[in-house]
């Protein structure tokens, strides 16, 4: 390459970038810088949502699994079956919808995550069906889960209930799946509303989720789904007939 070449080169990148938008700080800043030399490359807005998006398990929305009510025995009224519900999106999550279909059969009412003596959990329920499954109750686990594309079970807090048995209050806890996790944000199906993946900031999920238990499973059953195509398939042209 000529020095004039080079000249001209440097020449048209300084000009092309004078003429773009200045791109908004997003925190961290290497997310912020990546994104503009994105844009100075001319990738399309649509290829950097598939590359911002590519770590989160995108479970399609005909797949996720809604929750469902069972009446408890002896009690008359019913419970949801919201920690069921969000097992089920993991079992799908790693390409399980066999055991999605017959755990949602089998399976309903309120659970714990982790087993314990005082009501029926997920844990006791995978054991009970020899499932293998890793339970976790730090933020490394939480990011191990996502970045491997097999989602978790995650508790929240959905406020307080007074115990109908007991009288004492209790934390209302619900259970729904935690889908993407970065040092910004969470991205979560909940049970109750699957018709989007909602995304909150981390710090706030993170509270949300220690107030709650801190603590995560996840089933290990499956090959973990990959990402969204990045290749559009195009309809090919008729070849042309053979020679003869």
């Amino acid at each position: 390459m000529t020095p004039l070449q080079r000249m001209l080169i440097v020449w048209a990148m300084a000009t092309g970038a004078s003429a773009l938008p200045a791109v908004a700080p997003i925190a961290p800043p290497a997310v912020a810088a990546k994104v503009a030399v994105a844009r100075r490359l001319g990738v399309p807005a649509a290829v950097r949502e598939l590359v911002r998006t590519s770590k989160i398990v995108d479970l399609p929305r005909s797949a996720r699994t809604e929750n469902w009510t069972v009446r408890v025995a002896g009690n008359n009224r019913e419970a949801g079956s919201c920690a069921h519900a969000a097992l089920c999106n993991c079992f799908k999550m790693q390409g399980r919808y066999d055991l999605a279909e017959w755990w949602a059969a089998n399976h309903g009412g309120g659970a714990a995550l982790k087993e314990n003596t005082s009501c029926d959990s997920l844990e006791a329920g995978l054991k009970r069906a020899g499932l293998d499954y890793r339970i976790g109750n730090d933020e490394a686990f939480l990011e191990w889960t996502c970045r491997t594309r097999r989602g978790c079970v995650v508790p929240c807090v959905r406020g307080e209930y007074r115990c109908p048995d007991c009288g004492k209050t209790h934390k209302a806890l619900h259970a729904i799946n935690l889908v993407g996790l970065n040092a910004q944000y969470a991205w979560l199906i909940g049970v109750n509303d699957v018709e989007q993946i909602h995304r909150m900031a981390r710090a706030d999920f993170i509270a949300d989720w220690k107030n709650a238990g801190g603590y995560a499973l996840t089933p290990m059953v499956g090959t973990p789904q990959p990402p969204k195509p990045w290749i559009q398939a195009f309809p090919q042209a008729t070849p042309p007939p053979a020679k003869e």
